[in-house]
């Protein structure tokens, strides 16, 4: 396992760890560069002290340790991931990079509508970052490998496993690989209480998610690949 230091975040003084096998192109070309750009913007612009973080499709934990440096000791992150291996340094991560005293629970699963078991279609070339349930476009293509993965709702998670998300204001980040409508749909009691977040949207799933948030009264920001959120 190596040190990998995100040069954009590098003055947050986020430095993650992780194996050969998690370096995919995405990560390699993030070295000298923002990863993410969007993202980050919207975080630091809507994400304030003591708030809840909760981070649906979290990898390693980048945006993660970063929410952390930002809600402070009064705060919390959830961060959900569904591959083991990428859970483990996720956790790994967390742990190394808590301020003190700081909140994090983490959870090895995925959200979806409902309940359910199901396929878990891994990217088996260099993208551990792409890991998508049933309905990926490309599954089962060539170069996928599957694996099952538990699946709960956002509501499930947010107001019965770890109901002390919602006791602060709380911003949502969903990188979810075309199931981001599921997502949604299974946070529906749990989207009233959000503040501000941002969803990774696809051309199949835009029109859907925009009238999900604009209907739980979210005013949505068309940032290219992601909608950012607010009240």
């Amino acid at each position: 396992m190596e040190s990998f230091w995100f040069k954009d975040l590098y003055c947050q003084g986020i430095d993650l760890y992780l194996t050969d096998s998690h370096i995919g192109n995405s990560v390699r070309g993030s070295r000298d560069k923002t990863f993410e750009p969007n993202v980050k913007n919207w975080i630091a612009n809507h994400l304030s002290p003591d708030w809840s973080f909760v981070d649906i499709g979290a990898h390693i934990g980048l945006f993660s340790t970063y929410a952390m440096k930002l809600t402070g000791e009064g705060g919390m992150v959830l961060a959900v991931e569904p591959r083991r291996d990428v859970c483990d340094l996720l956790r790994y991560n967390l742990s190394v990079q808590m301020p003190p005293k700081a909140n994090y629970r983490t959870f090895r699963g995925a959200c979806w509508d409902k309940k359910a078991r199901l396929p878990l279609y891994k990217d088996a070339s260099n993208n551990d970052g792409d890991n998508r349930i049933t309905h990926c476009p490309e599954a089962p293509a060539d170069g996928w490998a599957v694996t099952e993965t538990e699946c709960v709702t956002l509501d499930w998670l947010t107001l019965a496993r770890h109901p002390e998300v919602a006791d602060r204001n709380v911003f949502l980040k969903i990188d979810a690989q075309w199931a981001e409508v599921e997502v949604l749909e299974g946070g529906k009691k749990f989207l009233p209480m959000v503040a501000a977040g941002i969803v990774e949207v696809q051309v199949e799933t835009r029109e859907r998610v925009h009238e999900i948030l604009t209907g739980a009264e979210f005013v949505v920001t068309d940032l290219g690949e992601d909608l950012g959120f607010s009240r």
